[in-house]
């Protein structure tokens, strides 16, 4: 199952920001909390973490982008739970 990774909320009255680094490509693998892109905004450049283990189906952004809170990132498909089948 893929799981698509929004731009979440990044703080009071941030609506959005840069894409100022990628951090992974399609075919990687990432578990929860991994960086997937960093953004900047006024006042930081701040990491987004994917929210599910599994492995990169592709990316949605473009570095020096501007993007807004919701925008879709990347996909990622979830990996398997115990005693179902591995990811290829």
């Amino acid at each position: 199952m893929a799981t698509k990774i929004y731009l979440p909320e990044l703080g009071e009255g941030i609506e959005g920001g840069t894409v100022v680094s990628i951090q992974v490509s399609p075919g990687d693998r990432v578990s929860p909390d991994d960086t997937v892109i960093e953004v900047e905004t006024d006042k930081a450049i701040l990491p987004v973490p994917a929210s599910v283990a599994g492995k990169i189906i592709s990316i949605d952004v473009k570095l020096d982008t501007e993007i807004k809170v919701g925008d879709p990132l990347c996909t990622i498909k979830k990996k398997k739970k115990s005693g179902e089948a591995e990811l290829k």
